[in-house]
This record gives structure tokens, sequence and C-alpha cells, in this order.
């Protein structure tokens, strides 16, 4: 299995792709596991049997519907698909058919594919129903604008500030929640623009690395929030020793002038250089830069304990 998951079709996919695709391949293999079946032994009709349980099947409490089912299905072709190039199986359990195009061509269609596809299902959120839901779910504030007495929150300045962002930005959760600090667009003192724009880099977005732009308001709130509540846990953590004891660190050394290339060492000493497209999750939280009182996330968004953040959390 790990074959099928290093080669070059499977590695390709956005990780967010792939982190999706897992839970669809458990849910199958323990299905086929209960039947008696191994993966590589799954027919057209076990999948046929799958998708009437996930769809259709009274006893099933959490039914799916069409667009859930279509990628699930895409999760399964495309491994099949590569198990058949490597020869773990003789054929693929997905079985398809062929359909011809308007244009004249034919395409491969899978058999199980749903018919009840919608192409889109937007709910539009105005800004005055974004800011209540803001305030209320994230800010600790109630609906008339007074403080909640009752708010159990401890991080509503940075949740705020992450929203903001994520909501005038576009961005995608992952995209906004591995921001390294110095990504952050300037901020001009003395020229108010409504937006500004910054750069995600490719190893983080959905499929390449792009420019974006993000509100004046939301910018301010998260450099209020990295001046203000994120400064506070950073010292914390550094009384406590956090950083210290954190390890695999990478120190970032230098930043070239247009943003675009990093140079850091790890804790041997080696020294790396890589464009900001290069550099992945796992690099970004453990990437460090040495500030005035010591040892400094380099990552925007921090745990309440200074540790840099989960995206996902």
């Amino acid at each position: 299995m790990s074959e099928i998951f290093r080669h070059r079709e499977f590695a390709r996919k956005a990780d967010g792709t792939k982190e999706t695709y897992a839970p669809d391949y458990r849910l199958f293999f323990t299905f086929l596991w209960q039947r008696g079946v191994g993966w590589d032994q799954a027919t057209g009709d076990d999948l046929d049997d799958w998708e009437d349980w996930r769809r259709r099947a009274e006893e099933n409490p959490r039914r799916i519907d069409g667009a859930k089912w279509a990628r699930e299905l895409a999760a399964l072709s495309l491994l099949y698909k590569i198990a058949g190039q490597l020869g773990f199986v003789e054929s693929s359990p997905v079985l398809t058919h062929t359909m011809h195009t308007p244009g004249g061509g034919t395409v491969e269609v899978a058999d199980l594919a749903p018919t009840d596809l919608r192409s889109s299902n937007v709910k539009w959120l105005s800004p005055r129903g974004y800011r209540l839901w803001r305030d209320v779910g994230l800010g600790g504030m109630l609906p008339s604008g007074l403080e909640n007495p009752s708010w159990p929150g401890r991080n509503d300045g940075r949740d705020v500030a992450f929203a903001d962002y994520t909501y005038s930005s576009g961005l995608r959760r992952r995209e906004v929640g591995t921001l390294l600090t110095w990504e952050l667009p300037p901020l001009g003192d003395l020229v108010a623009r409504r937006y500004h724009s910054g750069w995600v880099g490719k190893a983080v977005a959905k499929r390449a690395g792009r420019f974006y732009y993000v509100s004046e308001a939301g910018l301010r709130q998260t450099d209020l929030y990295r001046m203000g509540t994120r400064d506070a846990v950073v010292r914390r953590a550094q009384h406590r020793g956090f950083y210290d004891q954190m390890e695999g660190r990478l120190l970032l050394r230098e930043i070239s002038e247009d943003r675009r290339v990093l140079r850091w060492s790890d804790e041997s000493g080696r020294t790396v250089e890589a464009h900001v497209d290069e550099v992945t999750v796992g690099q970004r939280m453990r990437m460090f830069v040495e500030a005035t009182d010591g040892l400094e996330p380099a990552m925007l968004w921090l745990t309440e304990t200074g540790m840099p953040m989960q995206h996902k959390s």
C-alpha cells in the first residue's frame, strides 16, 4: 500500500486531497474486512454493495449525498488505478463505461457515478451576518453588543483575527493557518488602502502559489493579535523555556529582499536555502526566529501555551 501512496499520481495530489481520501480508504477497507475480503480482492459487486450502504441503506444512520459519493469514488478510482499499474490487482472494482462527448471524443465514466450532483450549493452570508457570527460565536459578545459574562473562551483575540483574515482574503483554512509572521502584507502607516496583496506558497496552497488580497480591516485585526495576544503567549513560553526544549527546530537566518527565498539552519548546523513555495507545513511548524528576548516561532497563529498551532485547530 505504501508504494501506491508514493506513486507519482498520488504524490502530486494536494495535501488536503490526500487527507480527505485517507478516511475514505479506511472505511471501504473496513467494510471489505468485515466481509472477509482483502482490499486487493474487491470486486464490482463489493463496491456496488458499499455504494448502496453509503447512500440508501435504512440501517445506515449517516447516509451521504451524491457529492460525497463522487469524491469517495474518485478516491477509490485513483487507488485501484495505481494498484493495477503496479501489478497489485488484476482489475479495479470501479467499473466504467465509455461515453461520447459533444465534441466527438470519448470518456470513461464510472458505472456508479452519482446522477444527483448539484453544480453549486452556495449560501451567501452578508457582512452584517458575518460580523454577528464572529462577535457572538468567537468574540464573547451578546447580540446586543455587550460582553457575554458567561463566555468560556480564552483565545477570542486570535480567533477573531483568524476569522477576519480568512473572510476578507478568501484563503483556505490551511493557507491562512500556516502563515508565517513575515508573510503578512506590510501595513502602510501613512496611506490607508482598502486591500493589501500577499502571496500564499505553493506547498501549502490547494494547487499553486498565488497572489491574494486581504482587507485593511482584516490585516489590522491580525496585526493587533500579533502585537497583543500573540506577544503575551510568546513571552510566557520564553520564560518557561518551552522553545529551548523543542526538538527539530529550524532557525530562520535570512529572508530575501523580495521575501521569496528563505535561508535557515537545523540543529546540526546545516544550512538550507529554499523558495517560499517549497516550505512545507511541517517545516513552518518547526521554524523559529531569534528575537530580542530569545527564540520565537515564525508561525503566526499560536496556542495559548505559545506553541505553533495546527491549522485544523
